[in-house]
């Protein structure tokens, strides 16, 4: 199967669903508290600026 970059309007909807997702969120904030939330800080403005 082919790789599919999702384009704009999809991935700010992808990076949310998988910053609910506790044991992701939990993994990324034990290497430092609040990287999750700045992790998908940064793929959601990425997305907008470049995907739009």
């Amino acid at each position: 199967m082919p790789f599919t970059r999702p384009g704009g309007p999809v991935l700010p909807g992808l990076v949310h669903g998988i910053f609910e997702d506790l044991g992701w969120r939990a993994a990324y904030d034990q290497v430092a508290a609040g990287l999750a939330a700045y992790q998908r800080d940064a793929m959601v403005a990425y997305a907008d600026a470049r995907l739009s």
